[in-house]
This record gives C-alpha cells, structure tokens and sequence, in this order.
C-alpha cells in the first residue's frame, strides 16, 4: 500500500483549499508577465546583434524560465521552495542591470569571459592528464559516495575546447585579458567575479561581492532584508521557520506549503520579471516603452506585498 503523509506536516490538499484565492489571483499574474516576456524576448533577440549582446537576452530568458518555475510551485502551494527560484532571479536582474548601466560591450565581453573560462575548466577536467583533471581525480578519491566514478573524455570536447580557446584568443576578449591582469597587479589575486571588471569611475568602488554588487546598483536594503532569508534557506541555516507556537503557548512543527507566503514570493517575482523587461526593451527595443507602460497598467496587478 502507497504510504499516506501525516497530515499534520503535509497536508496538500488542505493547503491548496487555504490559499485559493491567493493562488488563483498569482498564478493569472505570473502567467501573464511570463507569456509577454516570452515575446519581448523574442523581439529583442533579434535586435541583438554581436557576440557582447548574448549575455543580456539569455540572462533575460533565465528570469523567465525562474518565473514559471515560480508559478508552478504557487499553484501547489509551494511558496517557501519557490523562493530559492526568487534568488536566482534576483541576480540575473543584478546582472543585467549592471551590464546595461554603462561600460556595456566591455561588462559583457567579462561576463562571457568567465562563462568560457569555466567551461573550458569543466571540460578539461574530464582529461586527467590536465591540472583540471588531476584536481577532480583527488576531489572524487576523497568523496565517500562517488569515490570510484569514472569520467570519460567524450572526443567532442576537444571541438568545445578549441572552439572557446580561439574565442577568448580573439581581439575583443584581450581587452578583457587585459583588464583581468590590471586587477591582478593591484590585488595580487586573479578577480573571482566578472564584475570586479570594468568597474564605475573613481570615487565610485568596484563591486567585489554581491553585497556590495546589489548596493552598488541601490538594491542594498533588499539584499539585507530578502536576500539574505533567500539564502538562509537555499543553505539550510533557517530551522526557525519550521517552528510554530499554538493558542495554547506549546511549541509545534509548522506544516509545509505554508499558503501565507504565496502573495509575497509573487509580488517580488513579477516585480522582478517587469524591471527586467523594462531594462531590455531600453536597450533592444527603445520604441516600444510606451505600448510596454500601457500593458503594465492594463495586465499586470501585482498583490499587495506581505513582508
């Protein structure tokens, strides 16, 4: 026989049944910022033009793909999970911010640069003849449950390998080369994050974190306030949220898919999904600012908040 949930923790048709109102009422609105974005994307996709103009659009369809996500964990009542999805949104906004506020083809050539670079890492340590794969070799050694896998080198990532070495060689990446080796002669450690590159002028100070990523672009308060919980879960260092104290005074374990959260993670998540297609259609599609106001006004009703 299939095991039954005890009820008292799991109860997910009771929970579902509290808070229809508020799934119904998010789940139209997420919906719909989902579907319009779907279509600015595509619009602007092909006003882009330039490998330095990747970055921004597919950043753009990651908030997209994290917004749906978002609405498919509300319509089953799954607030609290769905804000590990608000936290990847938040710094693909971060990002995309940052990229459009100045400096524009040098910040998105960093980003890609490290894109690559990374790629390349994952592909050579495959090959445990490089450095790469001498490290994971002794990382998987150590690792008690997948101590004794074997990797194989696929013969295509030599092309991958090849194809991102000649792109990083090319003319436009050795600015970023060039900026990378700047920072390493001033800091004596190679920069971590594409953007402590290319940074804003003097007196300004280059992000070197997200704290000071998110303050830099006037998102400081909700980084401390939000983020910050975001992270608290994504990490597993909140137990207090599972606790719960009844009329009575006696402590209890509070019951998941906790509906109570649903209008929050919503309101932030569209509040994020409209910033960005804001930001985008500036930069792609500065023509369209006034029919993207008009849907705004028309479409998009974000709840009422519950911090």
């Amino acid at each position: 026989m299939p095991t039954k949930p005890l009820e008292t923790i799991l109860y997910r048709e009771l929970s579902m049944a509290q808070g229809q109102d508020s799934i119904q009422t998010a789940s139209t609105v997420l919906q719909e910022v989902v579907n319009y974005s779907t279509n600015v994307f595509a619009r602007c996709a092909t006003s882009a033009s330039g490998e330095e103009s990747i970055p921004v659009p597919l950043l753009y369809l990651h908030m997209i793909e994290m917004t749906d996500s978002i609405e498919v964990l509300i319509t089953k009542s799954c607030a609290v999970p769905a804000k590990l999805l608000l936290r990847s949104s938040f710094e693909a906004l971060l990002a995309i911010e940052y990229m459009l506020e100045e400096k524009y083809t040098l910040r998105t050539l960093s980003w890609l640069h490290f894109y690559m670079r990374k790629r390349l890492a994952l592909y050579r340590s495959h090959d445990s003849s490089t450095v790469e794969g001498k490290h994971l070799r002794r990382r998987l050694d150590d690792d008690k449950i997948v101590g004794a896998a074997k990797l194989e080198y696929p013969p295509e990532f030599d092309d991958f390998i090849q194809n991102y070495e000649d792109r990083l060689a090319s003319p436009k990446f050795r600015l970023v080369q060039d900026e990378i080796d700047r920072y390493r002669r001033e800091n004596t450690r190679r920069p971590r994050q594409w953007y402590q590159l290319f940074g804003p002028p003097h007196p300004q100070k280059t992000p070197q974190n997200l704290e000071q990523f998110a303050s830099h672009l006037k998102r400081g308060g909700m980084y401390e306030v939000l983020y910050r919980e975001w992270s608290s879960i994504q990490h597993a260092v909140a137990p207090s949220r599972y606790i719960a104290t009844t009329d009575k005074g006696i402590q209890a374990v509070r019951a998941l898919r906790d509906p109570s959260q649903i209008v929050t993670v919503a309101s932030f998540a569209t509040t994020f999904m409209v910033n960005a297609t804001r930001l985008v259609l500036q930069k792609f599609r500065p023509g369209e600012e006034a029919s993207f106001a008009k849907w705004c006004m028309q479409e998009v009703q974000t709840p009422q908040s519950q911090l």
